[in-house]
């Protein structure tokens, strides 16, 4: 097996593994939260992820980038200093505005959590420029370590304070613990194999360094929270338009149905992007790897899908209880969506291939509009979800005609 192989085996592993602990515990976990505190949950997730991808002004990013290890721990330092400044002016911002902030997303209990919300900033910016420097140093092993470090600390927070009547409190633990204990064996891994001394950080080459990338916090961010804000802004407005329990059904559906998808999804790009990128160079065309990937997408996810739009809401009143049927009727309407989604996702990577950026903005920012026309639109959650189920499937339908347009499929 190749050395690339590998690599891609471990990461796979490691992600799996994490990700398979939220869904093995979610039948626990529906029995110990009631869908309200996965509601306020959900507000706090959303407003966290919004929030984290500018933290950092999106240097992160460029760690990867430099030929030098020392300048990349400069960019890994940099990027720690403004995730740091900046969580540290969300926590001044929580605590003079906390009533407006409160009113603004609709929920009052939210009030309280926001106080976690500038720890639980700085801890996803420092695993996050923990994650690429190992990316770039070819750790994936820790770097799996680290996932399943996560996903396990969550999950036993998670259940240990719900058993123990911690209330919605205890999502929120589970999630910031994990994050804590994410970033502290990365650390740990960092400070045993590191060969560059901390004194070869300097002011003046961060200073340097942040002119030279300053195309991520100027273009990159921008792009990224259209993208992140099409993803999550639903859960707060739905909270704000309706109530935390529906905002906690279409959470809790999304996510469990999500997860799996996703992890395949990133495996097959992971193999998609190296063969297509080869391929695009040496040929002028993706056509062959597009065509392959496009159908094995549509038979990986078509069965599952098929499976949720007509059994859903008795699979969730099974296996999570009859209180959660209701999120399977969530399920059951976005599984056309998720499907596009999936087959969608690892092929839009040809707008990168292709130097197609301004068009995925493009694609993010009609994602927003419609996620945003569904709510002004509809009368209700359901028809709420409908809205988005048929204007986001269209859109992904579209990344999937303009993939093809620049694999020269079409």
């Amino acid at each position: 097996m190749s050395e690339f192989n590998k690599n891609v085996v471990t990461m796979i592993t490691g992600t799996a593994i994490a990700q398979a602990m939220p869904i093995a515990i979610s039948p626990i976990l529906t029995r110990l939260y009631s869908p309200s505190e996965f509601g306020i949950f959900s507000l706090f997730i959303s407003i966290s992820a919004i929030i984290n991808v500018i933290a950092s002004g999106r240097y992160e990013l460029a760690i990867m980038l430099p030929k030098s290890d020392e300048d990349a721990i400069n960019i890994t330092s940099l990027s720690i200093i403004i995730v740091t400044a900046f969580s540290f002016f969300s926590l001044l911002l929580i605590y003079f505005f906390n009533d407006w902030f409160s009113e603004l997303f609709g929920n009052d209990e939210i009030g309280i959590w926001l106080f976690f919300l500038p720890l639980s900033m700085f801890f996803t910016g420092l695993y996050q420029s923990m994650n690429y420097w190992f990316n770039r140093k070819k750790q994936f092993k820790r770097i799996s370590i680290s996932r399943v470090s996560v996903s396990s600390t969550t999950a036993i927070t998670n259940v240990g304070v719900g058993y123990f009547g911690g209330s919605g409190l205890g999502l929120i633990l589970g999630t910031l613990f994990g994050q804590i204990y994410g970033s502290f064996v990365f650390v740990r891994f960092f400070y045993k194999s590191n060969e560059l001394p901390l004194r070869r950080i300097t002011r003046t080459k961060m200073y340097f360094l942040a002119k030279k990338y300053k195309d991520f916090p100027l273009y990159d961010a921008p792009a990224s929270l259209l993208n992140i804000s099409s993803q999550y802004i639903t859960n707060i407005l739905i909270t704000k338009s309706y109530n935390a329990i529906s905002s906690g059904y279409y959470f809790f559906a999304f996510r469990l149905m999500n997860a799996p998808m996703a992890l395949l999804a990133t495996a097959v790009q992971d193999v998609f992007k190296e063969q297509a990128s080869r391929d695009f160079s040496e040929l002028g065309n993706a056509k062959e790897v597009f065509i392959s990937t496009f159908k094995k997408l549509c038979l990986l996810a078509l069965a599952p899908c098929i499976v949720i739009f007509l059994f859903a809401p008795y699979i969730f009143g099974f296996i999570f209880g009859e209180e959660w049927r209701e999120a399977g009727v969530y399920a059951q309407i976005m599984s056309p969506m998720l499907f596009f989604r999936f087959v969608a996702s690892p092929l839009s990577f040809m707008f990168y291939i292709g130097g197609k950026q301004r068009l995925n903005l493009i694609g993010n920012l009609i994602l927003l509009v419609f996620c945003l026309g569904s709510f002004a639109a509809a009368s209700s959650v359901r028809d709420t979800i409908i809205y988005i189920t048929v204007s986001f499937s269209f859109v992904y339908i579209g990344y999937l005609f303009v993939s093809a347009k620049i694999a020269k499929v079409l």
